[in-house]
């Protein structure tokens, strides 16, 4: 049978299902085909529901597994009530459903209740709290009281808690109304069982994006008794939402929704629905998923790099082949690395060189400085971490690129010891690293100029699997680096890119840089109205003012501590 539905007074007819004759479809107005050109227009048929639930349902793909999830623990203790019996077995009363904000933890029960028929109360957390004392409990008793009314042989209800974390945060860090509210929901989970009446008509969904942050005794069981998780789609779940809401764009030919599902990495299902908005605009948003990124670096391109091409060949072999040859490391049961150490003098394009290979690969760059993970507070450096590993995980492909790593990786004392901030978060990266064996698409890439500081739990395999040293630029580097960043300045006929490499060893890349930004300032100063060229004079005042940093003594250090430590 075959349905047309469109909302309450619209001119055409919209949407379009096939359903069977056991579905039913919750439209305000629905057209019937019966077949042979004949057809019926039907005016209320079932309760009411938005069309845009139904096209959820469409998008199945994007949310399989927590689509299947909840109509087990929704549908099956009505649709099997008796089997269940038989066999002695207890529904679920509690779900929390968790993941990143905008990744249609909302959407999936409104989309799985209108396809059972459920009745839906929703309980945003902002709509409990209230000014006066108890005001608060007699809401929630009063949703649940109303939820439990609701359900009626055949037909399941269902109690949406959103933003959970807000309503149950945990009760050791909040004020002492919020803990009565905690304490209350308690109570009237405890009570679900009695309260529906038969088995399984009353299941309380809790939603959050947060799940750390709810109070521990929600989760244990005959409350919360199962977790279901809304991860960021996948490249194929991004083509049918994109698919979903491009459907009704006036779309041009060389609009390629394939290749923009492929770059949309870490976009939530909101942010793509977002970017069907604002594409008249040509408006890209950032990805929910990388909000609150502590930083976020322009992408670059690995001839963006002078020299360093043993370097930059290791580690595209790191970053890149995993990706591009998941097939080839299956059949050879070849892991991909977890952690890539680049160490180095400062200004080496050690960060160049993680920008480079994020852009390379599409994944999503995420930057953390170690210095950034100290705080005042007790456990906050380790939370950002985790948080951090976290975001990554559900952004795969990602790269984590820890800058500054000795900060947090720094060695511990022969007690095991050393300063207790710092050991906590060199614990606590340990154990995230260690973590990364089951995550797919992530590596860490981390980048230090005191790698004799790191501890050596830290550069053992299976963390950072590959240590690469970024030496400064040897004679060809140098002069390819200077080629780099005059190929958009004019130069005189005089300059002589080749002498100039030769006579600045042991410039890292940095300061290559600024040799040319200051040759060209000179050329400014000398003339500022009419300069059209950087002559080599200019270059030779920019280098009689220029010294490297880098001493002997200090390079010798770094290339010991490399041999000792070759890839």
């Amino acid at each position: 049978m075959r349905v047309d539905v469109r909302e309450a007074g619209a001119a055409d007819w919209q949407w379009t299902f096939l359903c069977t004759a056991s579905q039913r479809v919750l439209a305000p107005r629905c057209r019937v085909f019966l077949g042979g050109g004949h057809f019926c227009d039907i005016e209320g048929f079932g309760p009411a529901a938005p069309p845009s639930a139904l096209r959820r349902v469409t998008a199945a793909t994007a949310l399989e597994e927590p689509l299947a999830a909840l109509r087990e623990m929704i549908g099956w203790p009505v649709e099997h009530a008796e089997e269940a019996a038989a066999l002695g077995v207890t529904w679920p009363r509690g779900v929390l459903l968790h993941g990143p904000p905008g990744c249609g933890k909302t959407a999936v029960v409104r989309a799985i209740a209108g396809e059972l028929g459920a009745y839906v109360h929703e309980l945003p957390a902002s709509a409990v709290f209230g000014a006066h004392t108890g005001e608060s409990e007699r809401r929630l008793r009063d949703a649940f009281a109303a939820a439990a009314a609701a359900a009626a042989p055949g037909r399941p209800a269902v109690l949406l808690l959103d933003e959970a974390d807000a309503l149950a945060p945990r009760r050791d860090a909040h004020r002492p109304h919020e803990a009565r509210v905690v304490a209350q929901l308690l109570t009237l989970l405890d009570g679900a069982a009695s309260a529906s009446g038969a088995a399984g008509r009353l299941t309380v969904v809790a939603a959050t994006s947060r799940p750390h942050a709810l109070d521990p005794a929600l989760r244990r069981p005959g409350r919360l008794d199962h977790e279901v998780a809304v991860p960021v789609p996948s490249a194929r779940a991004r083509a049918a939402i994109l698919a979903l809401h491009a459907a009704r764009l006036p779309l041009a030919p060389d609009v390629d929704l394939e290749t923009l599902s492929s770059a949309a990495i870490g976009y939530s299902g909101a942010d793509l629905a977002a970017l069907c908005r604002e594409a008249a605009m040509r408006a890209l948003v950032r990805p929910s998923i990388t909000r609150g990124w502590e930083a976020e670096l322009a992408p670059a391109a690995w001839g963006d790099i002078g020299g360093l091409e043993r370097v930059k060949a290791r580690l595209r072999q790191a970053v890149e082949w995993p990706l591009a040859h998941a097939g080839a490391f299956q059949r050879l049961g070849l892991a991909a690395p977890r952690g890539v150490l680049l160490h180095g003098p400062p200004g080496c394009c050690k960060t160049t060189l993680a920008r480079a290979a994020a852009s390379a690969t599409n994944a999503r760059l995420q930057v953390l400085s170690g210095a950034q993970l100290f705080s005042a507070y007790v456990g906050e450096g380790e939370a950002r971490l985790r948080a951090a590993f976290a975001r990554a995980r559900q952004a795969a492909p990602a790269i984590l690129f820890i800058d500054e790593i000795d900060a947090v990786g720094g060695r511990r004392e022969n007690d095991g010891g050393g300063s207790g901030a710092s050991a906590r978060l060199l614990s606590a990266l340990l154990t995230e690293m260690d973590g990364l064996e089951l995550a797919i698409g992530v590596l860490v890439l981390a980048a230090t100029n005191r790698p004799a500081a790191l501890d050596a739990a830290l550069v053992r395999p299976g963390r950072l699997d590959l240590l690469l040293y970024v030496p400064p630029p040897d004679a060809p580097g140098r002069l390819a680096t200077l080629r780099i960043h005059t190929r958009d300045m004019p130069l005189a006929p005089d300059v002589d890119l080749p002498a100039l490499a030769a006579d600045t060893e042991r410039f890292t890349g940095a300061e290559l840089e600024a040799l040319c930004r200051e040759a060209a300032l000179a050329a400014l100063r000398e003339d500022v109205a009419s300069a059209a060229a950087v002559a080599a004079r200019h270059f030779a005042a920019a280098r009689a003012a220029a010294a490297p940093a880098l001493t002997d003594e200090r390079l010798r250090e770094h290339e010991a501590w490399g041999s000792r430590h070759k890839p």
